[in-house]
């Protein structure tokens, strides 16, 4: 039942719901305190200070990331932790880099994503001991994401030439790993659009942003989505940026 909470979850965040998946991952920790199984409490706090950053209570979100390091402190004496520790740390790290990148510190969010893509491959070699294992494909991901991370707020940093090569690393893990028409490829795919487009490389970035909205709309997402609604601002803005205002408006008007 956890994990069909965890994909519920997940699946509302992705569909442009992140209240009911905040809901949603806050029902999943109660019935993990109630149970007593206490390792999915990593992840789902992880998420749920996530949801909060995304909603603008960073109040809450940090007393979430506090939730995750109180836990990893008591988890280090558990029987378990010897295989499942590196992928609880890595939930702490992600944490911390998600809360201080919304803080605006993308120096230290910078290091907690290093932190995190380290443990996430610790994670990987590790969990082929344990008994149910995530997909390889899954963990795969989950390194990409931090990889990009690294790069999106490098860039934010003003540090354009490695925050390319960071993201254009994970896009391209992406592509080798499940392909074109999936929707990691797509994130990645935006995620390196916005470095292209710091740059002024408008061009390039139009085009992988609008690569992006192809795949998502190809993999079936509804027009209304945040997903969809995001990748049309990101293509508006870019035009604007280049100087095409009605080209900028008429997306606009899609989106509204």
């Amino acid at each position: 039942i956890s994990l069909i909470r965890q994909l519920q979850a997940q699946q509302y965040f992705f569909m442009g719901d992140p209240k009911k998946a905040l809901e949603t991952f806050l029902t999943r920790a109660r019935e993990a305190i109630q149970t007593g199984n206490k390792g999915p409490l990593f992840n789902t706090y992880r998420h749920i200070s996530g949801n909060l950053i995304h909603t603008g209570d960073l109040n809450q979100a940090e007393t979430y990331v506090r939730k995750v390091q109180a836990l990893l402190s008591e988890a280090r004496s558990w029987s378990s932790f010897p295989l499942y520790g590196s992928n609880w740390q890595a939930e702490l790290y992600e944490a911390t880099g998600q809360f201080a990148e919304a803080k605006g510190q993308f120096a230290e969010a910078e290091a907690a994503y290093r932190r995190a893509e380290l443990a996430k491959r610790e994670t990987l070699l590790a969990s082929a001991k344990w008994p149910l294992a995530p997909p390889r494909s899954q963990l795969e991901f989950n390194i990409d994401s931090m990889i990009s991370a690294q790069g999106r707020v490098k860039a934010r940093q003003g540090k354009l030439a490695e925050a390319e090569a960071d993201v254009r690393q994970a896009l391209l893990n992406r592509l080798t790993a499940a392909g074109k028409y999936t929707s990691g490829t797509a994130q990645q795919a935006t995620a390196l659009a916005d470095v292209l487009a710091e740059q002024g490389r408008y061009l390039e970035a139009e085009k992988l942003a609008r690569t992006a909205l192809d795949i998502y709309r190809t993999i079936g997402l509804a027009e209304d989505t945040q997903t969809i609604v995001h990748t049309l601002s990101q293509i508006a803005t870019i035009l604007n940026l280049q100087g095409h205002p009605r080209q900028a408006a008429q997306i606009d008007n899609e989106i509204d």
